[in-house]
């Protein structure tokens, strides 16, 4: 095998690669784009503390229940971590 085989074969490998993960992207299968989707309950929603948000928003606590074990997990965006939700 010459040089220039060996480099256009080379090159094809990974042309292959690509468009299969290309593909793959596009048909929904890709690994980010397998998401669990959980119905959740919203428990309260009120205003922000006075301080606690410098963009508005509102604040919400959701719960669900966490697949693999089964338990209630309760989650809030007030904090120093949380997002801003304008809407809910």
């Amino acid at each position: 095998m010459r040089w220039d085989e060996f480099l256009a074969l080379w090159c094809a490998v990974w042309g292959v690669v690509a468009l299969t993960g290309y593909g793959m992207s596009l048909a929904g299968v890709a690994k980010a784009q397998r998401t669990v989707l959980l119905t959740g309950r919203i428990e309260q929603v009120r205003e922000p503390r006075h301080g606690g948000s410098r963009t508005g928003g509102i604040w919400v606590v959701v719960s669900y229940r966490d697949p693999a074990s089964g338990q209630k997990v309760t989650v809030t965006n007030d904090g120093e971590r949380g997002e801003t939700i304008t809407s809910a």
